[in-house]
Order: C-alpha cells, then structure tokens, then sequence
C-alpha cells in the first residue's frame, strides 16, 4: 500500500489534511461507545473484524493520527428530557451503520506499527527510533513515524 493525501471539507472554518498511512485489521468483533453531548447520550457501535485505515491528520498546527471503523448501531440511548432521565426516547436506528474511531498520538501509532503484526506501515513510510531514559535512569524506546518526504512525526 503507498499512501494517500487529500483535504477533508471545511469544519468550523479549517481544513484537515488527512493521509491514509497504514492499515490495522481486527481479527475479533468489538463494541464501541461514542457518547454525544451528554454523558447520557450514547450509541453502542459493533465493529466486526476486518482491516480499517489508519489515518493522520494535520489540522491548525496539531497532529494525530485516527483509526476509523464501520459497523451497526446495536443500542442507542438518549434522554429528551434537560435535567430528568425520567423520559426516554425510543432506540432509533438499531441496526443500521455507523461509524466510531480510535484516536491516538503519533508516537503510539508507531509503537504499534512496530511491536503489533495487526498494523501494517504504507510502502512509502518509514519508523524511527531512539533509545532514552526516565528521569529515574530507567530506559525506553521512544517510536516515530517518518514520512516519505523525511519529516519525522512524533507527539
């Protein structure tokens, strides 16, 4: 796979560039909840297996990298009264698809592209690596990610 760049379309007036630099595949089924506007308002996502993008994105300066599932709304509960759960909105849309994301920085993506066989790095991409310590003497490898145009990318 050689990665892919575009520009996704305005939101709250800016742009994100998004490149398509991996893959990850699930070998099992998982749920997923993503939560609304209230901690009371939630959908419950099963995502089955199968290989998903593994994005980064550059938007105002800030970087992060995003796995993106596809899957079916299996519960959905959302409360339509403010301040009260007494009243209950009916389960809308069991069944149909919806989608939910994994958000992770940039040297945890590389982590895993290095250390998980599930993750597979673009062709054109490339890690990097440096051995470092804790402030208590103990070591660590710190991971990036290195970009076809040799830029590394580390958060």
């Amino acid at each position: 796979m050689i990665s892919s760049s575009y520009m996704s379309e305005p939101f709250n007036g800016r742009r994100t560039r998004i490149t398509e630099i991996g893959t990850v595949t699930v070998a099992e089924p998982f749920e997923r909840t993503n939560h609304f506007e209230t901690a009371c308002n939630y959908e419950v996502v099963r995502v089955p297996a199968g290989t998903y993008p593994v994005r980064l994105c550059w938007a105002a300066g800030t970087k992060w990298v995003m796995v993106g599932y596809e899957g079916e709304r299996v519960d959905y509960h959302y409360v339509n009264r403010l301040f009260t759960a007494t009243s209950l909105a009916p389960k809308q849309g069991i069944g149909e698809p919806a989608r939910c994301a994994s958000q992770l920085y940039a040297y945890q993506a590389a982590e895993a592209f290095a250390t998980k066989d599930e993750w597979e790095l673009a062709e054109d991409w490339s890690l990097g690596s440096e051995e470092r310590t804790y402030s208590d003497g103990r070591p660590y490898t710190a991971w990036h990610l290195v970009s076809p145009d040799g830029e590394r990318v580390a958060i």
